[in-house]
């Protein structure tokens, strides 16, 4: 349902290779029919497909482990303005708290 607009799937590919089933977190190639009214600019890389009757909520907050590759201001702290990658996907986020650091 990208921006809440159901779609039909009509199969799912990976490898070369017809998948009945495609599970959560698996990365696949997915065949779709759209009604020709739809917008295909709402289709991007790292959306995510689920069923009508159960729609993925959207969060606003989450607990996460936190990889360090550059610190360009030298400290890593509360309020930090930060790039969220998920996927294929990324996001800007802030650090609201720090649960522990591990060096």
């Amino acid at each position: 349902m990208p921006h809440n607009e159901p779609i039909t799937i009509r199969g799912f590919m990976k490898n070369d290779e017809e998948l009945d089933v495609a599970v959560a977190g698996q990365i696949v190639e997915i065949g779709i029919k759209l009604d020709p009214t739809f917008e295909k600019s709402y289709l991007k890389r790292g959306n995510v497909i689920c069923c009508p009757e159960y729609p993925v909520p959207m969060i606003h907050s989450f607990i996460s482990r936190i990889v360090v590759y550059d610190l360009p201001h030298g400290v890593l702290c509360k309020g930090e303005q930060v790039v969220l990658h998920s996927y294929t996907s990324k996001a800007p986020a802030r650090v609201t708290k720090l649960l522990s650091i591990v060096d």
